[in-house]
């Protein structure tokens, strides 16, 4: 039995408040998904095992059903997280317009076959943010250095990178860059499990040892090719507990090269027409002062003015899910240790955290209320930034953490989007702010 697209799109969405800054979002996945997947895992997991008094390949459904219940519902569990619920949520913050802040966390699963597969997560949530009028606050923007070398260097810049680009070989997958893939499971057979549904993703391709593994498909291949593997890489991150060889098809979407950075993405990012403009905006991620560039200033300075005008607190109980985000990443810089040491290292967190919880949240009121939505253009602008250590600045929040045990890994598009929005958000802001 194959799944259609119609059943794959029937995922429902619900929000339930669990109190004045708590949310409890429900995913509900119908039986139909989960009972193909687990009839699907039974099956491989018949061709592969080897049970007493039975050859290999010959082991009952039934056997493989009451004596693998545990791992069989571990795996339906795990993908049916990782594949399905966690980009359809991501998705559905954006559509619903939900004030949210740090990571989602699952605090109630059922899963059993049969039965919908439901997921209930947790987020604090902030539902109303009064905002004032802030396009016409008086903002006085960070200068510029008037150092001529400034010119010079942007130019440099210009110079060395569309020379990079002349020798790039483009719609060919190589390491170091971002590419856009369409995953979907296969069956035993080859043959899709959800028909035509595939979920995007974004993977870094990494240069490390423990990278290769993963990479080793996809490397090479042109945009537009299609794949049929079965990799254990992939399959650990949509499920690491149990570890069943279920095929994947995946299609080379797109691809971001590293080699070069383009500046055709980035002038229709901030809306540029000639050279002498690009000049003029390179120039904010290469002018600095107090080791700090004028780019980052002037977001910097935006932010803090609307805020000032609009003074709210943000709740305990969201500073606190943003802690638990700011120190799982302070925990992946190499001084973490010395950090911790110091007396003042929990209130500088604490501090941190209040700060980005107040600045997301704003954005996301803004992006919601003026309708700024997330194009494809905006997710490939927010991957050519991140290619050079200068063109970084341009990005205010730091991006979502692409390592996991040091392999690189599957970034949801969904949670991509979301993350170039802030910034197209920013954008906008920076726009107005500084517009005669």
């Amino acid at each position: 039995m194959m799944i259609g697209e119609s059943e794959v799109g029937s995922l429902q969405f619900e929000t339930k408040n669990a109190g004045p800054l708590v949310a409890h979002l429900v995913v509900t996945i119908p039986a139909s998904i989960g009972d193909r997947l687990y009839q699907e895992a039974i099956i491989i997991l018949q061709k592969g095992c080897y049970t007493h008094g039975f050859s290999r390949g010959q082991t009952p459904s039934e056997y493989i059903a009451r004596n693998f219940a545990v791992q069989l519902k571990h795996y339906m569990h795990d993908f049916c997280l990782n594949y399905f619920a966690l980009p359809f949520l991501y998705k559905a913050l954006r559509i619903h317009k939900l004030l949210v802040t740090g990571q989602p966390r699952v605090i109630e699963a059922s899963v059993a076959p049969g039965k919908p597969i439901v997921f209930t997560f947790h987020m604090a949530q902030l539902e109303n943010l009064p905002l004032k009028e802030w396009k016409y606050l008086p903002f006085k923007p960070p200068r510029r250095k008037r150092y001529k070398d400034l010119d010079r260097q942007a130019e440099q810049f210009i110079k060395v990178e569309q020379e990079f680009e002349k020798n790039a070989i483009l719609n060919t997958v190589n390491v170091g860059d971002w590419v856009h893939l369409a995953i979907a499971p296969a069956g035993h057979d080859g043959i899709p499990l959800f028909g035509d549904h595939m979920e995007s993703f974004w993977l870094k391709i990494g240069a490390d040892e423990i990278d290769k593994e993963l990479n080793a498909p996809i490397v090479g291949k042109k945009i537009g090719e299609r794949l049929c593997i079965e990799n254990e890489s992939l399959q650990n991150h949509f499920c690491n507990r149990v570890y069943i060889p279920m095929p994947f098809i995946i299609v080379i979407q797109d691809v971001v090269h590293d080699t070069f950075f383009c500046f055709e993405q980035f002038k229709k990012c901030f809306r540029l027409k000639s050279k002498k403009e690009i000049v003029q905006k390179l120039i904010e991620v290469f002018s600095y002062q107090h080791d700090m560039s004028q780019r980052r200033s002037m977001a910097e300075r935006s932010l803090a003015l609307i805020l000032a005008k609009n003074k709210f607190d943000i709740p305990h109980a969201i500073c606190a899910d943003q802690e638990e985000a700011v120190l799982h990443e302070v925990k992946y810089n190499p001084d973490y240790h010395v950090y911790r040491t110091q007396k003042d290292f929990q209130k500088k967190i604490e501090q941190l955290a209040k700060k980005q919880a107040a600045e997301s949240l704003l954005l996301d009121h803004i992006m919601y209320s003026e309708n700024i939505e997330p194009q494809y253009g905006d997710i490939r602008s927010y991957f050519n930034f991140l290619k050079r250590p200068r063109t970084k600045e341009f990005l205010y929040f730091n991006p979502p953490m692409t390592r996991l045990g040091g392999q690189e890994s599957l970034l949801y598009q969904e949670e991509i989007a979301l993350f170039s929005c802030r910034e197209k958000t920013l954008n906008h802001i920076i726009h107005h702010l500084t517009r005669a």
